[in-house]
């Protein structure tokens, strides 16, 4: 059976309509959905407020947790704890001692306007150690960007600082004021510590807002972006005579702890630690080098001249006018 033309252009126009009526269904998100694949796909406004575990998620692993010691509910109910479809996290530790997970859309979103993250968390013994991160955007989409900690493909704006938990619920709020919020690939993340039990750690969290209300009491929170690793040396003195010895500090600013210090000392040998100390045997000017390298992979270096003179010759005994030394001299008595 043939379909009329006409009823096809009508079918067409009745589907069109409906698209543009629907809302996410747009002429824009189809050509989104299209493009996606030749890396012309914008970042699309967030509807604000924005429940982050209410949307459409991947969940990336980092940390013990690439290796399977993290288990993840996203649908836990438990109502004695209130926890209606909360996120149940257990950490089992691994050699780590760290596990992580960020949160990744379905798509690159524009937060702008939003001005607090703000989220309820307890743990389930109640001294659970966690550290939280948002605003993040996959590493390798940022030109010289450096990955932090664990997290190898995310790159987030903010961290809080590490946080005890208790065993009630809690609310936190992050402050994201002067934060770049656009083209957001992983809007919320969690660092889980091992305990010093070595017990599985369980953390629960619900409510994962993205809001356009001012912060009431945020969190402390710290720039996740590596900061340019840099280093100097401190030592007690630069001037010795041999066998002379020194102290030397190596005073590291920015980069990614942990972070690993080596020592040349110019005569051979070399050291490692923050601070170390060296005895040069032998008179000479000495260059004095040390390179700290970080867990991002940044490098840095400083060195330092010590100089260490020859000691002084021993005088040669004064020689008595009158025979024998002076020291015979004084001591002898007249008869």
């Amino acid at each position: 059976m043939r379909i009329p033309v006409v009823l096809v252009i009508s079918l067409v126009s009745v589907l069109a309509g409906s698209v543009f009526l629907a809302g996410p269904f747009s002429a824009s998100s189809i050509f989104r959905a299209g493009t996606q694949g030749n890396q012309v796909q914008e970042a699309e406004a967030a509807a604000l407020p924005l429940n982050v575990l209410d949307n459409p998620n991947t969940i990336e692993m980092a940390g013990d947790a690439a290796s399977g010691s993290l288990n993840v509910d996203e649908d836990f109910v438990d109502p004695e704890q209130h926890c209606e479809f909360c996120t149940r996290v257990e950490y089992i530790p691994g050699p780590q001692g760290l596990a992580g997970l960020a949160f990744k859309g379905a798509n690159a979103l524009d937060f702008t306007g939003a001005k607090k993250v703000r989220f309820w968390v307890m743990g389930e013994e109640g001294d659970e150690k966690v550290t939280f991160k948002v605003a993040g955007k996959s590493s390798g989409n940022q030109a010289g960007g450096l990955a932090k900690g664990i997290f190898k493909n995310e790159k987030f704006a903010l961290s809080t600082q590490e946080i005890k938990l208790g065993n009630d619920w809690k609310k936190y709020e992050v402050d994201l004021g002067g934060t770049d919020l656009q083209g957001i690939t992983h809007p919320f993340g969690v660092e889980i510590a091992k305990g010093s039990t070595g017990k599985p750690q369980v953390v629960y969290i619900k409510g994962v807002v993205y809001d356009t209300q001012p912060p009431e009491n945020p969190v402390a929170t710290i720039e996740d972006n590596a900061k340019p690793l840099s280093v100097g040396i401190i030592a007690n003195d630069t001037r010795g005579v041999a066998p002379a010895a020194f102290d030397f500090k190596a005073n590291v600013t920015g980069g990614t702890e942990p972070h690993a210090t080596s020592w040349n000392f110019g005569d051979g040998k070399t050291g490692r630690g923050d601070t170390v100390s060296h005895r040069f045997a032998k008179a000479g000017t000495y260059n004095v080098g040390v390179t700290v390298i970080d867990s991002s992979g940044q490098t840095a270096t400083d060195s330092i001249e010590i100089q260490v003179s020859a000691p002084a010759k021993a005088q040669s005994p004064v020689a008595n006018p009158t025979g024998g030394n002076a020291s015979a001299a004084n001591n002898s008595t007249g008869g």
